[in-house]
């Protein structure tokens, strides 16, 4: 170090008279025509959100986890409660939260950019966002000394308490969602949720309240109620139009541009093939569900002609692989799962399609289960009927052929009406039906509500000791470089195992 400082004093001192003959010349050879010297902290913004995307890289572990896919082979074996690690946490703290992060400190009130307030505070929530997965997926994890390595010089950050991190998450939410200004700058195409309509983003920011409310409700009642009123005061979504999503395109990446759930479930991405749990498709096919054959496109080939019977729809069960499955079926040769099986539909899975976050139909659900407790005034019936008719409806952002009428609708609510005996029950499993796509959130709303019922299996050599995950095993990079706090942390929630449940995760 001492060196570099010499030959700086040196360079300088040998810079200096030339610089007094011509600095304007001098000044000129130091500019590199093809970089820009500002930086539009819009685009950092839009990179931030794109990045999300990326959270979906170990979908297929978790799809099947929570039962909704099925696979045989070893790189998802997610049903087969292998120890899982890494990829979220090293993704959440090496690119999404520190992009957003450095929006937020450019924009903020000591920031050279402070006039973007409305930049600023979608950068807030989109890192609430970031951060929420993350610990829902780990549990304890580094946040008051995280990304502050720069300005603080901290490297090795403590692991914060997970409840520490949810109440300060759920403040970042009420503060961001107050400080929006339809009259202050336009974040404008480079915000690919709501293309800077604050409005949206209000109701996104109140949305995301109400789900961090939900998902301490078990452990923290009280903060939980404070906030879920808060979330429908300050206007919560009121339809599919409010659902945010991230759209995605086919390129110039697929790991970053695409879908990554799309890459990863089709034959030209990873190789995914797209079979459906039979927990999921009983669900759909034993309910007349009209969901069942948008979800699938039936039994057969990929992209080829299929079986499209709702009533002869079968999926495939969940712990099996290549020898298990024949041996589940009865047969020794000539047994192909393709022919077997529902296949995903190929229309949900096409590389441009969107990403989702949340959803109305989510919305309305946790308001079913806040009014069922009597921490909401509005009817549990009234919300429920709206979440499954969302829910319902929704697939249209995918194509145009998945309309579900409202008569349809009707009919399925006739069919099966809401229970408040049964209440909590029929709410979570429709939210567990709504968040198809959306596996994190599957998994995570499941663990805190044990909702569907799901039968764990018990693969030969499992890491759970036949029990589905309650979470997922912390970076093998954080235990090696920040050993210290890893190993506090680690101790501190029970053990690195997949499962230690997390703070809030206590069922009902």
């Amino acid at each position: 170090m001492k060196l570099y400082h010499k030959l700086y004093i040196i360079l300088l001192t040998a810079i200096i008279p030339i610089s007094a003959c011509n600095t304007d010349e001098l000044a000129s050879l130091n500019e590199n025509p093809n970089e820009t010297n500002e930086i539009d902290w819009r685009y950092l913004f839009t990179l931030g959100l794109l990045q999300i995307n990326e959270m979906n890289a170990n979908s297929p572990d978790i799809s099947a986890m929570i039962q909704q896919w099925a696979f045989l082979e070893r790189w998802a074996d997610g049903d087969k409660y292998f120890r899982m690690s890494g990829g979220y946490f090293d993704l959440c703290y090496d690119e999404i939260v520190k992009n957003l992060v450095e929006v937020i400190r450019k924009t903020g009130p000591k920031g050279p950019d402070a006039y973007l307030v409305n930049l600023h505070n979608a950068a807030r929530v989109a890192r609430v966002f970031a951060y929420h997965i993350c610990t829902d997926i780990y549990g304890d994890v580094p946040y008051s000394e995280a990304n502050k390595g720069y300005d603080e010089g901290i490297f090795f950050p403590k692991y914060d308490h997970q409840r520490d991190i949810y109440l300060d998450l759920l403040r970042e939410l009420s503060e961001a969602a107050v400080g929006f200004d339809a009259n202050a700058d336009k974040i404008g195409v480079q915000d690919l949720l709501y293309n800077g309509d604050t409005d949206k983003w209000k109701k996104f920011t109140y949305s995301l309240m109400l789900r961090l409310a939900m998902r301490i409700s078990n452990v923290d009642p009280a903060n939980a109620q404070l906030y879920i009123a808060e979330a429908i005061e300050g206007g919560v979504f009121t339809s599919n139009a409010d659902n945010a999503f991230i759209p995605m395109e086919t390129g110039p990446t697929r790991w970053t541009n695409a879908n990554r759930i799309s890459v990863l479930f089709t034959p030209e991405g990873q190789g995914g093939n797209g079979i459906l749990s039979n927990t999921l498709v009983d669900f759909l096919r034993n309910h007349n569900d009209p969901r069942l054959m948008i979800i699938s496109s039936g039994i057969g080939i990929w992209d080829a002609d299929k079986v499209t019977d709702p009533a002869l729809q079968r999926g495939m069960p969940n712990g099996h692989d290549v020898v298990t499955i024949r041996e589940y079926e009865g047969v020794s040769t000539g047994f192909l799962i393709d022919t077997t099986y529902s296949r995903v539909n190929e229309l949900l899975l096409d590389w441009d399609d969107p990403i989702l976050l949340q959803t109305y139909a989510e919305v309305e659900l946790m308001l079913a289960e806040a009014a069922l407790k009597g921490w909401h005034s509005g009817d549990p019936e009234e919300h429920y009927n709206k979440g499954v008719r969302a829910a319902m409806q929704m697939y249209d952002i995918f194509d145009p052929s998945f309309v579900v009428s409202n008569f349809e609708v009707d009919t399925y609510l006739a069919a099966h009406p809401f229970d408040p005996a049964n209440g909590l029950e029929m709410i979570g499993t429709q939210y567990w039906a709504a968040t198809f796509l959306n596996f994190l959130e599957s998994w995570a709303n499941w663990r805190r509500t044990e909702f569907p019922v799901l039968i764990p299996v018990n693969y030969p050599g499992n890491d759970t000791n036949g029990t589905i995950p309650r979470r997922i095993n912390y970076s093998i990079n954080e235990a090696n470089n920040n050993r210290e706090n890893y190993t506090a942390a680690a101790e501190r929630i029970g053990g690195d195992k997949m499962t230690t449940r997390v703070w809030w995760d206590r069922g009902n």
